[in-house]
This record gives C-alpha cells, sequence and structure tokens, in this order.
C-alpha cells in the first residue's frame, strides 16, 4: 500500500469540462502522487474519482475529490485558509486569486485571463508553453517557469484511414475553436472530390450548440460527444490528419488570452500519428514545425490545399506522420513527472 508523506491541494475549478487544462490537473494529481503526495482535487464541479479516470484514461490513487464550493464562497477566503494545511497548494484556475498560505505555492496558468492578479506575492507562476510565458511577462511583469502538460502514453498509431479529425469545445469562449468553420472547409474539399471522412470530437458547451453543430455536418461527418478516453485514442490513432484552427482571425493586437495557448489536442494527435494543421498562432505555433511534423496556415483557402496535397501524396504524409510522433515524445508523461520533480526540488 502506498506510503504518502506530504499533502497537496490542487484547485481546478470547472473539472467535470474535462478539456485540456483539467485534464493536466488531473496529470499533475499524478505525478504528485507518484512522488508521495496525498493530493486534494479541490473543485466547483466534483467529479467522482473513477469516472474521472475512466473519461481520462489515468488512475489516481493518491487523489481524493473534494468539493470546494462552500470554501470558494464570499471571495474564497475559507479555501485560502484551508491551504495553509499543505506542503504544496496549486492553483490551476487563475481566476480565482488566493494569497499564498501554503509551505509552497504553485500558480499554473493556462490562458492568461483579462485582469492581473490581486495576490501574486508567494506564489510561483508556471506557464504551460513559451506563448503563455512571454504573454506573462509583457501583462504582468512576471517571469514564468514553463511547465507543459504530458500526452497519454497509450496514444499510438493504429492502421490509418482517410480520416481528417478535429476536437474541441464547441462554440468556445475566449478562444473560438472555429469548428463551423472547419465543416465548411470540408464541404468544400468533398465537392472537389476528396473522397475522405471528417469526424469532430467534441466537448459540447450547451445541448442547442451540440445540436446546432450536428445540423451544420454532411453525410461524411461525424460529431462524437464527450468521448472517454477509449474513444478518443481510437479516433486519433485512426486519423491520418488533425485539423486546429483555435483563435482563427484574432487580430495580433487583441488580448493574448484569445488564442490557443497550447494546444493539447495537437499534442495528442501529433503522439496519435495525425499530422496537424495548425493555424498559425499561439502554442500550436510552437508544436508544428511548418513541414517537418506537420504544417501552419493562415487561411482557409491554404488549409484546404494543404490537405488536398498531403491526401494525394502518401509517402509525404506517412513521413510527416512519424516525424510528428516523434516531436510528441517531448511531452510522454515520464519527462512530465521529472519536470515536476525538479520544481519540488528547486
Amino acid at each position: 500500500m502506498a506510503h504518502y508523506t506530504r499533502r497537496a491541494g490542487l484547485l481546478c475549478l470547472d473539472l467535470a469540462r474535462l478539456g485540456g487544462q483539467e485534464r493536466y490537473a488531473a496529470w499533475l494529481a499524478r505525478a504528485l502522487g507518484d512522488r508521495g503526495f496525498r493530493v486534494d482535487l479541490l473543485t466547483d464541479a466534483p467529479v467522482a474519482r473513477r469516472a474521472l479516470e475512466r473519461a481520462l484514461g489515468v488512475e489516481l490513487p493518491a487523489v481524493r475529490v473534494v468539493d470546494a464550493r462552500p470554501l470558494l464562497a464570499r471571495g474564497g477566503s475559507a479555501l485560502a485558509v484551508r491551504s495553509a494545511r499543505y506542503d504544496l497548494f496549486v492553483n490551476n484556475a487563475p481566476s480565482a486569486w488566493l494569497p499564498a498560505f501554503a509551505r509552497e505555492s504553485w500558480l499554473w496558468v493556462h490562458c492568461v485571463p483579462r485582469s492581473a492578479p490581486r495576490h501574486l506575492n508567494g506564489w510561483r507562476v508556471l506557464a504551460n508553453s513559451r506563448y503563455t510565458a512571454n504573454a506573462l511577462r509583457r501583462l504582468w511583469r512576471r517571469r514564468a517557469e514553463i511547465l507543459c502538460g504530458p500526452v497519454h502514453p497509450a496514444l499510438r498509431p493504429e492502421p490509418k484511414a482517410r480520416l481528417i479529425a478535429a476536437a474541441g469545445r464547441i462554440e468556445s469562449r475566449p478562444v473560438p475553436k472555429r469548428e463551423r468553420e472547419l465543416l465548411r472547409s470540408f464541404e468544400r474539399l468533398s465537392d472537389g472530390g476528396l473522397a475522405w471522412s471528417f469526424a469532430f470530437a467534441a466537448l459540447p458547451g450547451t445541448a442547442a450548440a451540440l445540436r446546432r453543430l450536428r445540423r451544420a455536418a454532411g453525410p461524411s461527418v461525424e460529431i462524437f460527444s464527450r468521448l472517454p478516453f477509449a474513444g478518443l485514442r481510437r479516433l486519433l490513432g485512426r486519423a491520418s490528419l488533425f485539423w486546429h484552427a483555435a483563435g482563427y482571425g484574432v487580430p495580433a493586437s487583441a488580448h493574448p488570452g484569445l488564442r490557443e495557448h497550447f494546444g493539447s489536442s495537437v499534442a495528442e494527435a501529433m503522439a496519435a500519428g495525425a499530422v496537424p494543421l495548425v493555424y498559425d498562432a499561439g502554442g500550436p505555433r510552437e508544436l508544428v514545425r511548418h513541414g517537418v511534423d506537420g504544417y501552419r496556415y493562415r487561411s482557409w483557402a491554404e488549409l484546404e490545399e494543404l490537405t488536398a496535397g498531403l491526401a494525394a501524396d502518401p509517402a509525404r504524409l506517412a513521413r510527416l506522420a512519424r516525424a510528428a510522433r516523434r516531436s510528441a515524445a517531448r511531452f510522454a508523461y515520464p519527462r512530465f513527472a521529472a519536470a515536476v520533480g525538479r520544481l519540488l526540488r528547486k
């Protein structure tokens, strides 16, 4: 039986969304558990631990999910007091500003909020990408250490199909995923003779948004809602291409929070050998080396031209898929766990 010598609290608002930020909170909890921490995963949207494990495909033996809604009332003062119990307290939800009372306090920023925090003294600031770190340096005048989240070790290529995959929250805010525009691009390619299919793994914003997206989908399109990890693994494993358009059309002068900060779905697709075609901005610009392990595009016409070219060139597609998988190895869980260990030793 595991012996836990230290206690950690990890605040993750809206855990039930199970998006990239929430998945990375679970992986951090796993890494801390592997380092001897008993972890309280504090959230205002509780999920049973077993359900969380099934949805994410990760075992969390050291984790207890705690309903933090009573602690978050009245500005979170009760949560701030509770955080003093922990050897380590991690705020994975920068929208909830708290003073740092734990022995060690980390603020892991996945999306730069519009307003600067009220309490930064005592917090060790972590960023999920260079893009995020650069934005924090400009806006907060604060240096952040980079901690990228991991990809699941079970993601790997399966026999590939003539399939384009995409994933994201429907009608997402503040970073739009542009799922309707992706459907229109696929429709234009299909009308031009591309005999492929398209699948979108949706984290629905609302039931109405999901219905609208399904009405817009053509006959060669499948919309999957809330795929458990096993289903997502199969989808990405079979996909030959992965489309990503978050932040498309956001002007360079806009707040950096309006673009994709990392691109967890892109990293996952690369690990599964799906060649990524990503909008050339934000975190995905760091993930994809143009012409080496995928492509970056700046217009829908360019996305469609790149897609048609790859569909007609299986040898180039296979070469890029192998390179994408090699690139994704930098996000392997052992490397993430080692990075967490280095942070704990500093």
